[in-house]
């Protein structure tokens, strides 16, 4: 039998594009705290474009 996949509970902290996802998790957290459930793509890019985060970054979301 296969072996199943290892699970890699902080695979992102080196995944490519560690950076904006750490940055999208951030928006998504600061929306929870306001209570706020449903984030639009178009929220999110705003926000990162707001967060004076890298503009490539920004506009790749």
């Amino acid at each position: 039998m296969s072996q199943p996949p290892q699970t890699r509970p902080f695979a992102h902290v080196d995944a490519p594009n560690n950076q904006l996802y750490q940055r999208v998790m951030r928006v998504s957290a600061f929306a929870k705290r306001r209570f706020i459930v449903h984030l639009r793509p178009e929220d999110i890019a705003e926000a990162l474009r707001q967060d004076g985060g890298s503009r490539s970054e920004a506009s790749r979301s």
